[in-house]
């Protein structure tokens, strides 16, 4: 008996220590590279002598000969400020340590940039690849201060970068794992010369292969896909994260921007062109910031300015696509999950002219084949560019202008946001929340829209929408619901509306709205409780004080 104890107790022993390796193993690659790895330190002789961007680039040149993923290298740079003549290169297995770090660009250049020079890597060629910690200031040159491309897990944390000019703080394009934690993003500035900075819109710009964007790399069909943005600061910059290029049909995938605070955007904090699978969640938008997430299909304008056939750039970097170039319906479930931030709005866009809105996923239809057929982008076919799949809950929307739009978009649902007016009113064209131009929506449930929108939920454009129920709209300064346009409802049930200008519920103008039941209409204004001027509707069970 005592023999069977003890092998059983060698057995649990044996069991916990496997189990064990495998969680050690399973945590990440940092615990097991780590004790593999060669550490380097930038010498201050070697600083001295050589200057800083010497110094530190022979390190990064070693390991680009020796590093591998087995035996990576680990380069420290001592604290201190240091400047640099030239842009640094980063390759494979390397881990930069910049911990109280300044790095000042002097010179006419970017700062760091993963590959060589003139690079003919293709595919997610350079792997493994970390900086952590510092700062690195651009010193307000007219260029990228991060490029990276061709890459495969690349991670930045713990980083401040700022002074960019007419450029982005950090570009990507082609890159599969791309995590940007507890980073800083400040301070990038745009001439007024809106044909020279129509393109650096972005303190992170998610881009393509192009050679109108991504020079001094081969050009290439390669998405990025599987990223993080994570507890990041964007600090006066025109856009924080986002795209206005894209390639048809082959969308960026597996995004997630999260936990991070957007203070004075002057155009937008998110703006997304033909993402897919992509979770905004948990962030704050503020200061003087026109529109807070916008989201796009393969379009972001009716030009289509912007978007690139594959055989484009197949034909540009001699790298064969398997992408077709005719119009694909979009995926039907294309999972936009937008939930649990806080956006407050003010200000305008100083270089185009967009709607101010605090939320927007915006389809597009193509009657004919459209596009600027210049450098700027190729002519796409015609086709219905809808973006489909989208939750849209939790968020705190204040905003003088629209709360949340959807446009050509289809499978959304619109569940327990709240939405407060904070301008002076009267404004036609502003409305807690609208559907138009064939969007579709399960629900349109449990929100709380306040002030005086012109309409608290609003339906034209031949939009549909299954149940718009439990939602309390107070003191609109015409309708609390509004359904007309074609626009057709299912049911409009036990919804709350106070104090509205002219009608708590009003279909007109071939709207249509099957069920009008147990609502609380509170001090309706100039008109009534209820309005039905088109279709045929059961209403009962209301209560109209």
């Amino acid at each position: 008996m005592k023999t069977e104890k003890k092998r059983r107790r060698g057995y649990w022993i044996l069991a916990g220590a496997l189990l064990v390796c495998v969680l050690l193993l399973g945590a990440g690659s940092t615990q097991v590279m780590a004790a593999t790895y060669t550490k380097k330190t930038v010498s201050a002789s070697s600083i001295e002598s050589k200057g800083a961007t010497k110094a530190i680039q022979a390190l990064l040149d070693e390991a680009k000969e020796k590093a591998t993923a087995s035996n990576p290298y680990k380069i420290t740079v001592p604290e201190g400020t240091y400047k640099l003549t030239k842009a640094l290169h980063i390759y494979s297995n390397t881990f930069l340590v910049l911990k109280g770090v300044t790095l000042k660009q002097t010179g006419d250049a970017g700062l760091i940039i993963v590959g060589a020079e003139s690079d003919n890597a293709t595919g997610y060629y350079y792997k493994n690849i970390t900086i952590y910690g510092g700062t690195l200031d651009l010193n307000k040159k007219e260029h990228t201060l991060l490029k990276v491309a061709h890459a495969y897990n690349f991670t930045l944390k713990k980083c401040t970068l700022k002074n960019v000019k007419n450029g982005h703080l950090m570009e990507v394009a082609g890159v599969k794992g791309l995590t940007v934690r507890s980073c800083t993003f400040q301070n990038q500035t745009l001439s007024d010369d809106a044909s020279r900075s129509e393109l650096y819109y972005e303190a992170i710009q998610i881009d393509v292969l192009v050679k109108k964007h991504f020079s001094d790399y081969v050009y290439e069909d390669l998405p990025c896909k599987n990223i993080v943005i994570d507890n990041c600061k964007f600090k006066n910059v025109p856009r924080g994260v986002g795209s206005h290029t894209a390639v048809l049909n082959n969308p960026v995938k597996n995004i997630q921007i999260t936990n991070s605070t957007f203070t004075n955007c002057r155009s937008a904090a998110i703006q997304g062109q033909n993402w897919i699978n992509c979770t905004i969640s948990d962030n704050m938008i503020n200061g003087t910031t026109p529109r807070g997430i916008a989201i796009y299909p393969v379009l972001f304008n009716t030009s289509a300015e912007g978007v690139y056939l594959s055989s484009t750039l197949a034909a540009q970097g001699g790298v064969p696509s398997g992408t077709s170039v005719k119009y694909k319906t979009p995926a039907a479930d294309q999972k936009i999950v937008i939930t649990n931030n806080t956006i407050t709005l003010s200000g305008s866009d100083p270089w185009a002219d967009y709607d101010s809105v605090g939320i927007l996923v915006n389809g597009f239809t193509l009657s004919k084949k459209t596009g600027l057929g210049t450098a700027s982008g190729d002519k796409i076919p015609k086709g219905d560019y809808y973006v489909s799949g989208v939750t849209i809950s939790g968020n705190t929307i204040k905003t003088k202008y629209l709360g949340i739009r959807l446009v050509n978009t289809k499978k959304a649902s619109i569940t327990g946001n709240t939405i407060s007016y904070t301008g002076s009113g009267g404004q036609e064209k502003y409305y807690g929340i609208q559907l138009r131009e064939k969007s579709t929506c399960t629900s349109i449930s449990s929100n709380k829209i306040s002030g005086s929108f012109i309409h608290g939920i609003y339906l034209n454009g031949s939009s549909k929408a299954t149940k718009i129920a439990k939602n309390t709209i107070s003191s609109p300064t015409k309708d609390g619901i509004r359904v007309e346009d074609s626009s057709r409802v299912t049911s409009v049930i036990s919804n709350k509306i106070k104090k509205p200008g002219e009608y708590g519920i009003h279909v007109q103008l071939k709207g249509s709205v099957s069920k009008i039941q147990k609502n609380t209409i509170t001090s309706p204004g100039k008109k009534a409780g209820i309005r039905v001027a088109s279709g045929s509707s059961t209403v009962s069970g209301n209560t109209i004080k």
